[in-house]
């Protein structure tokens, strides 16, 4: 919906900013560390798939159910 943007603004981390504000609103951490390739959104935006140049690796990220988690936390 143009909400969010996804950026790798630093290795390893994924930043979801706030298009109207230019605010990062949550940061998505790597496990393996390895520098942030390609990313973007999945159809209807509920999934961030990121890769990685280094070892070809694919991460999915369910940004729905990241959300709802954090509802659950009172942090959403």
């Amino acid at each position: 919906d143009g909400r969010l943007l996804a950026a790798g603004l630093s290795q390893g981390t994924v930043h979801l900013i706030d298009t109207d504000t230019g605010r990062t609103v949550a940061r998505l951490e790597r496990p393996d560390g390895d520098p942030v390739g390609w990313l973007g959104f999945g159809p209807g935006g509920g999934r961030l798939v990121v890769t990685t140049n280094r070892t070809g690796l694919v991460r999915v990220w369910d940004i729905r159910r990241t959300r709802e988690q954090l509802r659950e936390l009172g942090l959403d």
